[in-house]
């Protein structure tokens, strides 16, 4: 079985060498995207110019790539090529005021049949007073009214000659007609009239009663003749305003003919202007106005007219192309626009003109782009936004109406057709758990944009130097040498975590350009130089070391004890890492294993109490499941085992411990002692194959620091898992310390390598006979297991421990082990450890 393998520093670290390059600077290159993303970019290109309902994108990728900034380059690359999208407008509507009209028109017409309105009603303001105060319409309404007082006056003086003939006066007064006795020419008062004696006053009663009667006829006569008479001063008036306003019209409506809509609506606007013009001669707070229109007498001329103007929602008139709108708050009201009110004299109104826009709005004939955890954070938003896309239209109203509660808004406007492509932009697991508890993702978002973290080294070199040189010249730095364009592919592996692998996550090499042109600018240099790239990365890493600092100096005092030298039993020293401020850096922890006689229990102390999580849980199953397959195939496992991080207050996850727990374990058992000058890092299967861990980078310089802390001794080291050398890309300082051989790293393949390695014998092999080989680690680790087996089998017998509790070539009368014949080897009970049924 081949062994560990000391690694040499050139696999170490992949170097970029700035003369390979092949360019002298970052101005010699050509400026590119984002590399490596063809994939996304080609869903990204069918969802767009796919038209069928249901064909919205979801681009998803870990944050930081730039993906806005990529969606929306490419979104308005497409929406130049496409029309300017058609403008919408609420108008008033005559017949349900509660009901505004939405009316759809060609970019620019909304604006302008607002402007061409709003001139309009000025219009009318001058010409309808001037048009009822015109010489002709004067002079017919004084023909008009003369005739009315002419036929008043002829009927009031015959019967005042009738009542003449009876000695009877007819005074016209303010209040009516009256009538009185005349005697010697002068009208009797009551009183004088009943004075007369009875035959006079039953003359003039009998005259009076008959004047009377006919006197009513005549009036009734001159009431019809009044009320004709107003309808036709109301007939005059209603011309005289519809020849002004058809005439005003007639262009409007020739401007905008191609619109039925529009034509609907000047139809029923014609109607309501000539039947309300008393609101273009009133003065202001005329109580005839408010009454005519229903909105009470203390509004005024401007409120009253209001209800001719034209709410545009939206229109860019300068616009080439359909929109691309990203919204950045897309709360309910941001998105699918709000209904304004307005107090007046303590009372809450609202009008068509308090309609609001919002996001879809904006861009209905386009493109929007939002972020999927923002639009889940607002309450509401997202099942009106499947609503609304479902649907094809787009109301608004308010969350409380949505809802069926009790709303202030009186308002129900119609709404409007939507016609826009959204573009969900956020991570993975967002996108997958959506389509695994929302079967309307799937329904409405049929196109998935899957945006790549790194690209392959070697073939997208030359694009990740395109893209740092484009965001230099959109950040506006100084040119970079070539030194500094090698670092920076230096530190995109590292970035990667992979030595043939580039990271492209746009916002950290926009931060890493910018605050390296800072230190450019500390320094008075013209160009961006390898060094500036390097404080830039060094400062960054300092800024989050608080927390990395206190527990190298915790370490350091021996307050978190980590042991470097020497060997110890069921001590192993394995690598975590811990994430801060965007860096990462390894931790050693001490782990360690104890174990007694039990039915083959493993416990894991950190997940019994809850600070570890799944993967880790695994990680130890796993590991018990290693055991039974090498050591249980025969014999059932007595043991009680557990494992526990020492000294570890915070949560621990992930497998990449294993392996190291399975050579604590093993040292637990057999009570060989460990190397402590090494720290093992790398997860395992149930076959003891050591598998790749993340963060190898981090781990292996993170005990590299606490050992030249305390002193590097010339022994020490890290194991890692042989899959990992390619992901290798450490510091200078680990690189060197390797070069001096005064410190080592080992790739392992198999639990038997680590173990090779870290007990400093050999792990052992098993012999044609079955057995392991006599002084090997394995061989170790049987005879103990063993022992536990025959004290587990003496206890539940009744016996002493004190003759069975070592292997017999451990006990106190030294002698050569005797095998158990064959007939009681297969009498031995065959029993499942009690751990191995339980999972």
């Amino acid at each position: 079985m081949r062994e560990s393998t000391q690694l040499s520093t050139e696999q170490l670290r992949r170097i970029c060498e700035a003369e390979r390059l092949g360019v002298q600077g970052s101005e010699e290159l050509s400026e590119g995207g984002v590399p490596g993303q063809a994939r996304a970019e080609e869903a990204l290109a069918f969802g767009v110019s796919m038209r069928r309902p249901g064909y919205h994108i979801f681009a998803v990728g870990p944050p930081g790539l730039g993906k806005h900034g990529q969606i929306l380059e490419l979104l308005e690359e497409a929406a130049a090529g496409r029309p300017a999208p058609d403008a919408w407008c609420y108008v008033f509507n005559f017949e349900q005021p509660r009901a505004p009209r939405a009316l759809r028109l060609k970019a620019g017409r909304a604006t302008e049949l607002r402007e061409t309105l709003a001139e309009l009603i000025e219009a009318l303001s001058d010409a309808l007073p001037r048009a009822l105060e015109s010489p002709e319409y004067i002079a017919t309404r004084r023909e008009l009214d003369e005739r009315f007082e002419s036929r008043q006056k002829d009927e009031l003086e015959a019967i005042r000659t009738k009542a003449e003939a009876h000695d009877v006066a007819v005074i016209q007064t303010p209040s009516g007609v009256v009538m009185a006795p005349v005697v010697d020419g002068e009208v009797l008062g009551p009183m004088a009239f009943q004075e007369l004696d009875v035959e006079e006053r039953k003359r003039f009663e009998d005259a009076l009663e008959a004047l009377h009667t006919e006197l009513d006829d005549s009036l009734r006569a001159l009431a019809g003749q009044e009320s004709k008479h107003r309808q036709k001063v109301e007939a005059l008036e209603e011309a005289t305003v519809r020849t002004e306003v058809v005439a005003r019209l007639k262009p409007v409506r020739e401007d905008f003919g191609d619109y039925a809509q529009v034509i609907g609506y000047l139809d029923a606007l014609e109607d309501d202007l000539v039947e309300h013009a008393d609101a273009f001669v009133a003065g202001e707070g005329s109580g005839q106005a408010g009454q005519l229109l229903g909105l009470g007498a203390a509004q005024g001329k401007d409120e009253v007219l209001r209800r001719y103007q034209v709410n545009v929602l939206y229109e860019d008139r300068k616009a080439e192309g359909a929109p691309v709108i990203q919204e950045h708050h897309p709360n309910f009201e941001n998105l699918f626009g709000r209904i304004d009110h307005r107090a007046n004299l303590g009372a809450i109104s609202t009008d068509f003109t308090m309609i609001r826009p919002g996001a879809l709005h904006r861009a209905n004939g386009g493109f929007l782009v939002l972020d999927v955890r923002q639009v889940l954070m607002q309450p509401m938003v997202w099942e009106q936004l499947k609503r609304a896309l479902r649907a094809g239209e787009l109301r608004v109203e308010s969350p409380a109406q949505t809802l069926g509660l009790f709303s202030t808004q009186s308002l129900e406007p119609e709404p409007v057709a939507l016609d826009v492509k959204v573009v969900l932009v956020g991570e993975r697991r967002l996108y997958y758990l959506l389509e695994a508890f929302d079967p309307d993702v799937s329904d409405l978002f049929k196109v998935m944009a899957d945006f790549e973290s790194s690209v392959e080294r070697d073939t997208e070199l030359d694009g990740f130097l395109s893209l740092i040189a484009r965001r230099s010249a959109e950040l506006k730095t100084s040119p970079l040498d070539a030194g500094a364009l090698a670092r920076l592919v230096e530190w995109g592996a590292r970035q990667a975590e992979d030595a043939q692998k580039l990271s492209v996550a746009v916002e950290r090499i926009d931060e890493v350009l910018a605050e390296a042109d800072w230190q450019r600018q500390e320094r008075g240099a013209e160009r961006v130089q390898r060094e500036d790239v390097q404080a830039a990365l060094e400062a960054r890493r300092r800024r989050a070391s608080r927390l990395r600092d206190r527990i190298a100096e915790a370490m350091q005092r021996d307050i978190l004890h980590v042991q470097l030298e020497g060997t110890k039993s069921a001590q192993v020293n394995g690598l975590s890492v811990v994430e801060l401020g965007g860096e990462r850096f390894g931790r050693p922890s001490r782990i360690t294993a104890s174990v007694q006689v039990g039915q083959g229990q493993l416990l894991d102390i950190e997940r019994e109490v809850e600070l570890s999580g799944a993967l880790h849980a695994k990680g130890v199953l796993i590991l018990g499941g290693y055991l039974g397959q090498v050591f249980g195939r025969e014999r059932p496992l007595a043991l009680s085992a557990r494992l526990v991080f020492e000294q570890s207050y915070g949560g621990v996850d992930g497998d990449s411990a294993s392996v190291a727990e399975t050579l604590a374990l093993l040292s637990a058992i057999s009570e060989l002692e460990l190397r402590q000058d090494l720290a093992v890092t790398g997860s395992m299967d149930q076959h003891g194959r050591v598998q790749a861990i993340g963060g190898v980078n981090a781990k292996i310089e993170g005990f590299y620091e606490l050992c030249k802390n305390r002193g590097l001794t010339g022994t020490q080291g890290v194991v890692i898992p042989a899959s990992n050398t390619q992901h290798l890309m450490l510091s200078d300082e680990v690189v060197e310390a390797v070069r001096a051989g005064t410190f080592f790293i080992y790739a392992v393949e198999t639990v038997h390598q680590a173990a090779t390695l870290i007990f400093d014998r050999p792990a052992g092999r098993r012999t044609e006979a079955g057995a392991f080989e006599e002084g090997t680690v394995f061989f170790e680790v049987e005879e103990r297991l063993e022992a536990l087996a025959r004290a587990s089998r003496h206890f539940r017998s009744g016996g002493s421990p004190a003759t069975v509790a070592r292997p017999p070539h451990e006990a106190e009368a030294p002698g050569p082990r005797e095998p158990d014949p064959p007939a009681a080897r297969d009498a031995r009970p065959r029993r499942i450890p009690t751990w191995r049924r339980r999972r």
